[in-house]
């Protein structure tokens, strides 16, 4: 279905609205990313030097957090959208990106499908729905899964199967693009991995040595490792799905139409609204209509390009303000999509939205 059949402009004339506000500059990204990146390390020490459990526990989520908006800056930085420095940008992404042990190169290849062929069914992996016969052929044990990744705790299995398949096993096609470069950043990030953990552990029994190293190598790792890249993923994940599923966004069987894989950029995208503090402190990564219009956005102009956009194309933007219920009917919502006829259903085939976009 093509856009323009209500009256919307092309991908062209929307993006001369974007405002032109691409002043980017060195110091001010680059003092983000040496702020973000010392608070992360610094929640990271708290994990092993604090002694009561809840504070390391609360270290830990505050660590998460830091994460996720390292991932902002580096899905910026990778977008070549951060600073003015290309040669920065390409250091930032690959830092940043690694704290979240995820290469650079399977980053970039696998957010170029999500940009070129987006709610493309086998090309745009990003919380793709199954059609309802794909999900009675799954095992048992996959449907358990993906029911468990549709509940708000289990968000976060997104990102760690998106993690699997392209970044710890990525395709050939991947491979083919740049092999030396792919093999080269997933070992920058397990040589990352180690010297993070190994620093941990060194923090632990140097600052601590009287406590119980077999007890404690193990809170290191949990404290230090696995509930910051949960927190991280979680937040992620559901950032990803609520800016790109929606109860009226359809999915497409291909890309291949008359106006492009881009028609959808004003449609298949979500603008989810958030307390003015809470888009500066997430990087405004909600105001995604504008980043898919325009990826070249830096982060400063994104709230401002986004608010054009919903100004010059009244009713055709989707517009939600983000709560723990609109994310649960989200979820209960868009787990299945009927391809043939561009509607979600349940797992017994009944829809339960019309997709109109």
């Amino acid at each position: 279905m093509d856009v323009r059949e209500f009256g919307s402009p092309t991908p062209a004339q929307t993006l001369a609205l974007i405002p032109r506000g691409f002043d980017r500059t060195r110091i001010r990204p680059l003092l983000q990313f040496i702020g973000d990146a010392a608070c992360y390390a610094g929640a990271l020490s708290a994990t092993v030097l604090l002694g009561p459990l809840w504070l390391r526990l609360l270290a830990a989520i505050v660590a998460g957090l830091i994460l996720a908006r390292l991932v902002a800056l580096g899905h910026e930085a990778a977008h070549d959208a951060l600073t003015a420095s290309g040669r920065l940008n390409w250091m930032v992404a690959r830092w940043a990106l690694a704290c979240a042990l995820v290469p650079l190169a399977t980053w970039r290849y696998a957010h170029h499908l999500h940009h070129a062929f987006l709610r493309v069914r086998d090309r745009d992996s990003l919380w793709r729905p199954p059609a309802l016969d794909e999900w009675r052929r799954w095992a048992a044990g996959r449907r358990a899964f993906f029911r468990v990744k549709y509940t708000i705790p289990g968000i976060a299995l997104e990102w760690w199967e998106g993690w699997l398949r392209f970044h710890v096993h990525p395709s050939a096609a991947c491979f083919g693009q740049r092999p030396r470069r792919v093999r080269r950043d997933q070992l920058f990030v397990a040589a990352f991995l180690v010297v993070e953990v190994a620093l941990l552990f060194l923090l632990q029994f140097t600052a601590l040595p009287e406590r119980q190293p077999i007890l404690d190598a193990a809170a290191v790792l949990f404290f230090g490792l696995i509930i910051p890249q949960y927190i991280s993923s979680l937040f992620v994940s559901a950032v990803d799905l609520v800016t790109h599923t929606h109860p009226s966004v359809p999915w497409r069987e291909t890309g291949h139409d008359g106006n492009g894989p881009q028609y959808s950029a004003l449609r298949a995208t979500v603008h989810v609204r958030l307390p003015r503090f809470m888009e500066w402190a997430t990087y405004y990564v909600t105001a995604h209509s504008a980043h898919h219009v325009d990826p070249r956005l830096p982060l400063h102009n994104k709230g401002r390009a986004q608010a054009v956009l919903e100004q010059n194309h009244p009713g055709q933007l989707l517009v939600e303000d983000f709560s723990l219920s609109y994310l649960r009917s989200v979820l209960r919502r868009c787990r299945l999509f009927d391809y043939q006829n561009g509607t979600w259903v349940d797992f017994d085939g009944r829809p339960t939205s019309t997709a109109d976009a």
